[in-house]
């Protein structure tokens, strides 16, 4: 069944470009003021504010199916996502130069304080990310608690993590994410001290031998290609092992059981909530999805 109901006549119609005005290859294009890291900002700014309009569009009563209408609400959660990615990359850029007047004040660093609810908002970016030959499942047990880790940051951090585990597996695969609190310290008479997220993946795995590697700036086992392929650079899983321990945590590869990589990653809490487990929770997420307080999300 369709998705689109009606389409609404504000949708607005972009007419596609060709020959030299949409640039005919990969060395026709000549860089101009508008590449700089401003003028690049500014553009897709305003390509988020495109997506945001078709997002209030697409929630309009009756253009979506019933079936369909959560579409609307995932895309919405995606560019709102993307928006402060955007600006944290622009805050970035300006941190080592003085703020001109009428500069807007960087946006606040919001800390991840309960990652079982982070994961499951993110679900429909990473799912997206991992791309439809991929199955995409969260689960998580209650794990209230601030870390020292961004928002922005876990989104950064799962994305690499998605993206190198869907790389790996071409023709299609499973991705699992979980969130619980770390067992290891065996806090059912202490509170918990750490959150624990692993990303699993039923791929082909990392060798053994490659491990204390694959963490390395630059280090990277896929082939390069050629234009218009994205070229291989090695660095998402640095840029994951940065944040994490920036902000005081580890991040481990390991063999998935059966088989597969499996990443986990420890983040220290610095506020543990009120509303943490009142229990030990049992450790790896088996394939039980019904233990006490596990949210599964398909």
């Amino acid at each position: 069944m369709p998705a689109l109901a009606n389409v609404p006549a504000l949708l607005p119609h972009t007419p596609a470009k060709s020959g030299a005005a949409a640039g005919a290859g990969p060395f026709s294009h000549q860089p101009t003021h508008s590449d700089t890291l401003n003028g690049l900002m500014h553009d897709a700014r305003n390509i988020m504010s495109g997506l945001m309009l078709y997002c209030e569009l697409l929630s309009m009563p009756g253009v979506l199916n019933e079936n369909h209408s959560h579409y609307a609400q995932d895309l919405e959660s995606i560019v709102n996502r993307a928006n402060r990615m955007i600006e944290k990359i622009a805050e970035t850029a300006i941190a080592s130069q003085p703020l001109p007047a009428g500069t807007s004040v960087p946006l606040p660093t919001v800390p991840v304080a309960a990652a079982d609810d982070e994961l499951r908002h993110l679900r429909p970016l990473l799912a997206a990310i991992a791309g439809p030959a991929i199955k995409l499942s969260i689960a998580t047990m209650p794990c209230s608690g601030q870390t020292a880790l961004a928002v922005e940051d876990l989104t950064r951090v799962l994305i690499n993590l998605v993206r190198n585990a869907a790389d790996a597996m071409p023709s299609g695969g499973r991705i699992r994410i979980t969130a619980q609190y770390d067992d290891s310290t065996g806090f059912a008479t202490a509170p918990p001290s750490h959150v624990l997220l692993t990303v699993s993946d039923n791929g082909p795995g990392i060798p053994e031998t490659l491990r204390a590697q694959i963490f390395a700036l630059g280090f990277t086992t896929r082939k390069q290609t050629n234009w218009p392929s994205p070229r291989r650079r090695g660095l998402g899983l640095s840029i994951v092992r940065n944040l994490v321990e920036a902000a005081g945590g580890s991040v481990t590869a390991l063999a998935a059981p059966g088989a597969g990589a499996r990443f986990e990653i420890r983040l220290p809490l610095v506020d543990v909530t009120s509303g943490m487990c009142a229990s030990q929770p049992q450790s790896g997420f088996a394939t039980d999805a019904r233990r006490n307080g596990c949210i599964e999300c398909q």
